[in-house]
């Protein structure tokens, strides 16, 4: 059915609906901030994401806490985010004393339906500064064995005194208040335990160390001889003979000295290298050192080398040294000529009067004989001729 000039009339004045109206919407990309332990009198950050959700701009018209110590430090206020758009700001913790902080932040925006919206804030203000302990671990100790280490501290106000804050030192170790560990440890094994140190503001710092206690690898000094004979030298003369020392022990052997008790007796540690310091012996390794017998005067000669080291079980070893300095020997030729001492008549010259300069021996049964070689007693002498004739002479009674 059509419709009348008057309805159709009516229609034209019916209002057609209003367009839909454009506003911002904030939307924020967290809800809570911990800043953390912050030291006082300095700052920490963190970003919080505000966004615009909304089809027209979003303008935050104000940021602010009723904290103290919290803020929001960038961009400043106001400012826009076109619809769609998002802004980072940087919201700021700058505690003035320590304690347990916590507040909001209140933004204000155009948002017709959040005006206000909120972020929770906290943070922990520390008044000391870091306090840290050195070194960061401990080397190993050996059972039985003294340890000493020296705990030191980098932070913080002086003097420092140094506790144990958790679990136990190994049995034998103490801590002393100046930071010292030290003891002779009595059992083997890995040892966990926190040392503390407090500064004269009853600031602290800690550490946690792990101690070995192993069993040690000590050396062991194995020296080649006992005695050493040089058997019978003429003065002013010098025998040289070798001595063996091997270190027969896991450990590294330090020989720190070796000293001769009598000036007859000379060492100059090695035959083909003398070393500049200490000798040193891995394990298992020897060396060889040469000993000199250089009599100056006529007699028996007796001396003791005293061989030091870090062997701990004989750090002194001990050898016997003795040797005769004679005062006869051959010449070119084979002639033999003597001097010094004869109340005996070893020197063999047809008297018992001493000789202080070298007399020639070529009277009696020497005579014509060419000597290749001469040795004796205290008393008494022995000569070889290069016939191998033996001849002695000189005290006679045993």
């Amino acid at each position: 059915m059509a419709l009348s000039a008057a309805e159709v009339a009516a229609l034209d004045r019916t209002p057609l609906d209003p367009p839909p109206t454009q506003v911002p919407a904030v939307r924020l990309d967290a809800s809570n901030f911990d800043f953390g332990t912050v030291l006082v009198g300095q700052s920490a950050d963190v970003t919080l994401t505000i966004s615009n959700t909304g089809t027209a701009p979003l303008t935050i018209q104000s940021m602010c806490s009723f904290v103290g110590g919290f803020n929001a430090a960038a961009p400043s206020t106001p400012f826009t985010i076109p619809a769609g758009g998002r802004q980072a700001v940087t919201l700021r913790f700058t505690p003035v004393f320590g304690k347990a902080w916590s507040g909001t932040l209140s933004i204000f925006s155009n948002d017709p339906r959040n005006p206000l919206t909120t972020v929770g804030l906290t943070g922990i203000a520390n008044s000391c500064p870091p306090i840290t302990l050195s070194p960061a671990t401990l080397p190993d100790g050996n059972v039985n064995t003294v340890y000493n280490q020296t705990i030191t501290v980098s932070g913080g106000t002086e003097p420092y005194v140094f506790t144990l804050s958790s679990s136990a030192l190994p049995n034998g170790l103490t801590l002393t208040s100046a930071g010292t560990l030290t003891g002779t440890p009595s059992t083997t094994g890995d040892f966990m335990f926190t040392i503390r140190a407090t500064d004269a503001n009853n600031c602290s710092g800690d550490q946690s160390y792990t101690l070995r206690v192993v069993q040690p690898t000590l050396p062991n000094i194995e020296v080649g001889l006992g005695a050493m004979n040089f058997g019978t030298v003429t003065i002013f003369q010098d025998r040289a003979l070798p001595l063996t020392l091997r270190n027969t022990g896991p450990g590294t052997l330090v020989i720190n000295s070796l000293v001769v008790a009598s000036s007859s007796f000379l060492g100059d540690y090695n035959a083909f290298v003398v070393p500049a310091g200490p000798i040193t012996l891995a394990a298992g390794a020897e060396e060889q050192v040469t000993l000199r017998f250089a009599p100056t005067a006529w007699g028996w000669h007796r001396g003791t080398l005293t061989i030091n080291s870090n062997d701990p079980d004989q750090p002194t070893a001990r050898v016997l040294l003795y040797g005769l300095g004679w005062l006869a020997e051959t010449e070119t030729g084979g002639s033999l000529v003597a001097w010094g001492a004869n109340g005996n008549g070893q020197l063999g010259i047809g008297t018992s009067i001493d000789a202080p300069v070298p007399v020639n021996v070529s009277g009696g049964l020497l005579a014509g004989k060419t000597i290749v070689a001469v040795a004796g007693g205290q008393r008494h002498t022995l000569a070889l001729s290069s016939d191998d004739r033996l001849f002695a002479w000189g005290d006679n009674s045993s």
